[in-house]
């Protein structure tokens, strides 16, 4: 076996999932489904209950998780929008060459980089996201 083949997968090196912005992936995850979903359930239900059965101070604890829940979903936004300003959503690019052949056809050429993602962490995600560069002026002989 030579230097230059790799056996097995490296270190996994997000072992959180991906960093959205500046969460970890897997703490944004549980954190948008809290806001989303837990929080407004929770809060339905306490309020609903609370007013059949005369639960204690039903507005104050209603208001309290809403004001939790707005915290939760601007924080997620702000995270959200850094996370997708950025180039960190991409696992590598898409560069787009134009291209002209020895009998003078013009074509393109489509290249993938990986950067320093490696490849056998690829394989343990259900999607990949590439930037792609669009071509220049420059024309490349194939």
């Amino acid at each position: 076996m030579s230097n230059t083949e790799q056996t097995g997968p490296a270190e996994n090196p997000y072992p959180n999932g991906p960093t959205k912005g500046f969460l970890p992936g897997k703490m944004y995850d549980k954190l948008k489904w809290i806001a989303l979903v837990f929080i407004p359930a929770f809060a339905a239900f306490y309020f609903a209950f609370g007013k059949i059965w005369d639960f204690p101070r039903t507005e104050d604890v209603v208001g309290s998780l809403t004001i939790i829940g707005t915290f939760l979903g601007t924080i997620l936004g702000i995270s959200s929008k850094a996370y997708n300003a950025s180039d960190a959503r991409f696992a590598g690019q898409l560069n787009v060459y134009n291209t002209v052949d020895e009998a003078g056809v013009v074509g393109k050429t489509f290249q993938i980089d990986m950067g320093n993602t490696d490849p056998w962490f690829l394989e343990q995600n259900k999607e990949l996201t590439l930037k792609v560069n669009p071509p220049g002026d420059e024309v490349v002989s194939r």
